[in-house]
């Protein structure tokens, strides 16, 4: 299930959903909502990631995240 945004502006992917979605890379790990740890995180194009979703929508997530991942990296 998406979350509902009324506010006009665009938001981050990950907060689309009510899922937790972690993401892991040489055993840090990040929120994925939370934009500047992922950058801490310091991925660069063609290295490897984990990632970890919980919740009821997390299939759905997954499929979002995996489709950003694809287009964008």
């Amino acid at each position: 299930m998406k979350r509902e945004f009324t506010q006009g502006r665009r938001e981050y992917w990950s907060k689309k959903y009510l899922s937790k979605i972690m993401i892991s890379k040489d055993g840090e790990s990040a929120e994925a909502a939370k934009l500047m740890a992922v950058m801490g995180l310091g991925v660069k194009c063609g290295q490897t990631v984990e990632a970890e979703i919980t919740r009821e929508d997390e299939v759905i997530a997954y499929d979002a995240m995996r489709e950003f991942f694809e287009n964008n990296f």
